[in-house]
Order: structure tokens, then C-alpha cells, then sequence
């Protein structure tokens, strides 16, 4: 049997996904014969639980964070271009700093290759003005990596650069995007996030969020979900102020349907999920939330 950990409001609910094989295991909320949807254009068969993997037991898990109650938390998200720990996990974050913790969020490039017509200079400076504003709204701090949109590469220095990050936030709480993703920013992303987390002792977990999963995540497998939906408005404002990106279009076409599709696992409203680094923690405990 599986365990997952679903978070709804400030409630954990445990379930428990039982089979293997074909068939086995929790039909996803509104299943029919043809299957539903996913986000991205995936499709679950009737029968199939979104996500149904075997959850790894670590032999020595790292626990979430033990600070005396009311202490902070120090949180920290990494993205490769502005507006992907908006879409992917931006009202997690919302909620993080809603409830006093420290949210960084760490932009890898400032996506100075997602427009045309203007020099990366220029895009870069459109694009880190839309990432504080967008920050301002969450209640987050942003910080800029370095790299250049489009030219992001796994080195020696790069890697190094990412552990003094790590080294001088000292979070409890990381957020980085999933590894297996078509965009190779988002994959250089999320490979500097894990040597770091693995450079050193952490004393907390590391979380990967999805992107328009079916079209630039592929393959996540959700542990944990996040119920939304009373930071919803925080969220989208976060997105729209993305100005350069057409932010409602890709809201609408992408963001917004997987919030639903998550809730629907959970019989929420809005949802995120999430899928744990194997190693670091035995359940799905949202520590701070």
C-alpha cells in the first residue's frame, strides 16, 4: 500500500491507495470510461489514480523543521524564469508568507530570451521588474541568480554559486522545480536545486513543483497537495503581473485548469502539488502550512 498525504486547508488527511497492476488502486474524482483529462493534455484511464507510485521510505528521513512555536520559517523557491514559482507554487508561497514565515523566491534567469524584437538587456530588465512586483504581491523576497535565459548550463561554478545560496539562507523549507521537463532551463533549474539541497546537511525537505504539466513537466508524480483557494486572488495577481508574458491567456489555458484538476484530487477548490525529494521525509507534512 501507498501513503500519501493530501493538506487541505491547514488539515493533513492521509490516504491510502491500496493494488498494483492495471486497475488497481483509487479511481481520480470524476473518472469516467473515456478517462479525465490532465492538464497539458494527458489523459487517466478509469480506474487510475493521478500520481498512484510507490512513495520511498527513507532509513533515516530528515524531519520537517523543529523551531519553537511562532518561529519563522525561512522558505525558499527556486524558478528558471520569472513566473514559473508563481504558476507552479505560487499560492503555496502566498500562504507560507500569509502566516508570517520567510518566503525567498530565487529567479535562476531573468528570461531575457522569452521575448523578441528587444535586446536580452532590455527583456531582462522588463522581466525583473514584472518578478519584484509579482514578489511585492506574495509577500515574497526575490533574488536573481544570474544566468541568462536560454544559456542556462550545469558547471563547477554554477553549482558552487547555488550551495552559497543555499549556505547563506539556511532554509527550512525548499521549493524547486521537477527535473524531467522539456525546457532545459527548467532541467538546469532543477539540477543545481538538488546538488545544493545534497551539497550539505539540510535541516528540512525539498518540494518539486509542476509547470503546465503535459507540456513542459512530464512525469510528475504528486505527493502532496495544497488547498488554494482562500489565496487564490493573491495568486493570480502574482501572474497578471507578468504584463510581458500574457499572463490572462496563459492563466486560463494553463494555471487554471490545473488548479483544478488538483483540487478535484482532493475535493478542493484550487490546488497545488507537490512530489518529494526521496530521502528527506517519510510523509507528506507541508511543514508550516
Amino acid at each position: 500500500m501507498d501513503r500519501r498525504t493530501l493538506l487541505k486547508g491547514l488539515v493533513a488527511v492521509p490516504l491510502w491507495i491500496a493494488g498494483t497492476g492495471a486497475g488497481a488502486g483509487c479511481a481520480s474524482p470524476g473518472t469516467g470510461t473515456k478517462g479525465a483529462s490532465v492538464p497539458g493534455g494527458a489523459a487517466l484511464g478509469a480506474g487510475q489514480a493521478p500520481g498512484k507510485m510507490s512513495t520511498p521510505t527513507p532509513t533515516s528521513p530528515v524531519p520537517a523543521p523543529v523551531k519553537p512555536a511562532g518561529t519563522p520559517l525561512k522558505v525558499l523557491c527556486i524558478g528558471a524564469h520569472p513566473d514559473d514559482p508563481e504558476s507552479g507554487c505560487g499560492g503555496t508561497l502566498a500562504r507560507f508568507a500569509k502566516k508570517g514565515h520567510h518566503v525567498t523566491v530565487l529567479y535562476v534567469t531573468r528570461g531575457e530570451n522569452d521575448m523578441e524584437g528587444r535586446s536580452f538587456e532590455e527583456n531582462g530588465k522588463i522581466r525583473e521588474r514584472e518578478a519584484i512586483a509579482a514578489c511585492k504581491i506574495l509577500g515574497a523576497t526575490p533574488r536573481f541568480f544570474g544566468m541568462k535565459g536560454g544559456e542556462c548550463e550545469v558547471t563547477n561554478p554554477w553549482r558552487q554559486r547555488m550551495v552559497t545560496v543555499f549556505d547563506e539562507i539556511q532554509p527550512d523549507v525548499v521549493f524547486a522545480q521537477w527535473p524531467l521537463d522539456t525546457h532545459p532551463d527548467h532541467q538546469v533549474a532543477a539540477i543545481l536545486s538538488m546538488h545544493a539541497y545534497l551539497a550539505k546537511t539540510r535541516n528540512g525537505p525539498l518540494y518539486f513543483y509542476e509547470v503546465e504539466t503535459g507540456r513542459q513537466t512530464i512525469g510528475f508524480e504528486p505527493h502532496v497537495f495544497v488547498e488554494i483557494g482562500d489565496v487564490l486572488r493573491v495568486k493570480s495577481d502574482a501572474l497578471m503581473a507578468h504584463v510581458s508574458q500574457n499572463p490572462e491567456r496563459l492563466y486560463e489555458m494553463h494555471h487554471e485548469p490545473m488548479e483544478r484538476f488538483r483540487a478535484r484530487e482532493i475535493a478542493g477548490v484550487a490546488a497545488e502539488a507537490f512530489a518529494v525529494m526521496p530521502g528527506t521525509i517519510s510523509t507528506g507534512f507541508m511543514a508550516g502550512l
